[in-house]
């Protein structure tokens, strides 16, 4: 076979690489862009439930104290049953956030050390050429 014939074989398969290489980063992206937009919204619920549950212990507190002010036992138990659930719903909330902020950060995380992984690549890359 010819140099030429080489050189040509090999530039495509080089160009082959590199369109694998770029694709692979491609679905990279897609499915990172994918994990962050899950976590937006799964973030976002959680603040929802929050603020419900924020809205619900603001009930709770109230009827508990007019129940105490009217001596009624069971308006009492009630408004200590809401603001239960409240509770619940709040610590249950703010563990899920918390876990998404582990989440998110880690994905921050990686993509930090990839672009730093590839800006040292890419320095190593120049510095061989030279």
């Amino acid at each position: 076979m010819s140099d030429k014939k080489k050189q040509k074989l090999e530039e495509e398969a080089k160009r082959k690489e590199q369109k694998a290489k770029e694709e692979e980063n491609r679905r990279k992206r897609r499915s990172e862009q994918k994990d962050e937009e899950d976590m937006l919204t799964a973030e976002s619920k959680q603040r929802i439930i929050l603020q419900g549950s924020g809205n619900l212990l603001k009930e709770a507190e109230s009827r508990l104290s007019e129940a105490i002010l009217l001596g009624d036992m069971d308006k009492i138990s009630i408004a200590h049953g809401l603001l239960e659930v409240a509770r619940q719903r709040m610590d249950s909330a703010t563990t899920s956030l918390a876990d998404i902020t582990v989440k998110h950060k880690a994905c921050f995380d990686k993509k930090k050390s990839e672009r730093n992984g590839e800006s040292s690549a890419d320095k190593t890359k120049k510095q061989k050429k030279h």
